[in-house]
């Protein structure tokens, strides 16, 4: 998969695809706030990954430094919403 990722970007070009992947956000976005159908909202997720890999794979950004960040974030959050529940008990 990772060599047709890199095929498709090498011919359509970074600039091309990054403004194809706000379109695909834009359009998953849509679907979201249109509350549309599981299956419509799975397919413009795919879209937008599919974007997102051509660019990590173009750009050689390690997935698993990826996967470290997101987690970080995600560790970010979850304390966020304990000190928010924290607050609302404290009021």
């Amino acid at each position: 998969m990772k060599e047709k990722l890199l095929k498709i970007i090498k011919h359509y070009g970074l600039n091309h695809q990054q403004r194809k992947l706000e379109e695909e956000v834009y359009e998953l976005q849509e679907a979201i706030i249109k509350g549309d159908d599981k299956e419509h909202i799975a397919e413009e997720l795919a879209d937008a990954c599919v974007l997102l890999m051509q660019i990590t794979n173009y750009l050689k950004i390690d997935v698993p430094s990826i996967d470290k960040i997101m987690e970080m974030k995600i560790d970010r959050q979850i304390e966020r919403i304990k000190n928010e529940k924290h607050d609302h008990m404290a009021k």
